[in-house]
């Protein structure tokens, strides 16, 4: 199956993995109120506590999710419970139901609650009743944007069972990369998040003086390749962290374009040219050091190939076709590091 064979099942994948990252929020509001702003505390009452006076209903809210978007914890839960009630302008949020996850079928906490609004309830919580608000709105403190720079070692893909045995070693050599990527990331949920990136490699390689062959009958006395590789995708990443903690993992899978130019010398210059759709997969840690920046750790796979190139030597372009078996990988696996920013 080549890579344009897979783009159907790259797209659906991603709309399936979009369905499944979307949390449900169900809120009705009875009466309206103006919404608190963050100096405006939430008191949580659970299913047993006991409400303070008489207070006014606002309205009722459900919180639900899956797996991709939530940890499954009860504070993230909670968060968006407190969120939505700050929204309506209530100061008393009242659990009615809990759920506890038991695996697929309820893979995260399930609460409803009554959103509620008294001017006494802040005087009259407890201080339980405190460290659970804090705890909550803390807990729905997460960056929104992260730019990455990184940089690392690449190997590429491919065989070389159709290089003569004397340039082996050779082009084993040209496999071994270098390589830079740039990522921005919007995290549209918590969690989640779509960005796009661009990633370039490069790998070169060269004879000396005293290395001559024979090749189709002529000659060659000097050999160089300069190999430059570029990608630039959309991509969907899903972090795990929690608030507070330096930690956090990300997983992320990107679709694009990818140019492929090899800088050739066999006696005279030429250059070969071509570009394919490509997929990539990443996995990351990055550890938090400051307020707003980490430093980096990512491992990554990008699939792709070549079916078609032009040749040129500057005078002369001519258009090649491949057959599978000879198409020019473009793929590469990467390690590599670098410094995050997040805010």
């Amino acid at each position: 199956m080549t890579i344009l064979n897979t783009i159907p099942y790259v797209f659906l994948a991603a709309v399936l993995f979009a369905t499944a990252c979307s949390p449900v929020v169900n809120t009705r509001i009875i009466s309206h109120h103006q919404p608190l702003n963050d100096l405006h505390e939430v008191a949580v009452y659970e299913i047993n506590d006991t409400l303070p006076g008489n207070p006014v209903v606002v309205g009722e809210v459900e919180i639900d999710g899956h797996v991709f978007v939530m940890d499954g914890d009860y504070d993230q839960v909670m968060a968006l419970a407190v969120d939505e009630a700050k929204k309506a302008g209530g100061n008393i949020l009242k659990v009615t139901a809990h759920r506890k996850p038991f695996f697929a079928r309820q893979p995260v906490h399930y609460v409803a609650a009554t959103i509620l609004k008294t001017d006494s309830a802040l005087a009259d919580q407890t201080e339980n009743h405190k460290k659970l608000t804090d705890q909550f709105l803390e807990s729905a403190r997460y960056s929104t944007f992260r730019i990455a720079i990184s940089g690392g070692y690449s190997k590429s893909f491919g065989d070389d069972n159709s290089v003569p045995y004397f340039l082996i070693d050779y082009y084993n050599q040209l496999k071994h990369n270098y390589h830079i990527d740039a990522e921005a990331t919007w995290f549209v949920y918590r969690k989640l998040g779509l960005g796009v990136e661009f990633m370039q490699f490069k790998a070169s390689n060269q004879t000396d003086d005293s290395f001559a062959y024979v090749l189709n009958g002529k000659t060659i006395y000097k050999t160089s390749d300069r190999i430059t590789v570029n990608f630039i995708g959309i991509n969907c990443t899903r972090r795990f962290m929690k608030p507070g903690n330096h930690h956090s993992f990300l997983a992320s899978a990107a679709l694009g374009y990818v140019t492929y130019r090899d800088d050739c010398i066999l006696n005279t210059p030429y250059s070969i040219t071509g570009h394919s759709i490509a997929i990539k997969a990443s996995c990351g840690y990055d550890y938090l050091f400051s307020k707003n920046w980490a430093v980096g750790f990512t491992a990554s796979l990008l699939w792709g190939s070549v079916n078609q190139y032009e040749w040129s030597d500057g005078n002369t372009t001519q258009t090649h076709h491949l057959g599978p078996a000879n198409e020019i990988s473009t793929g590469r696996m990467s390690v590599g590091a670098g410094l995050r920013y997040s805010f």
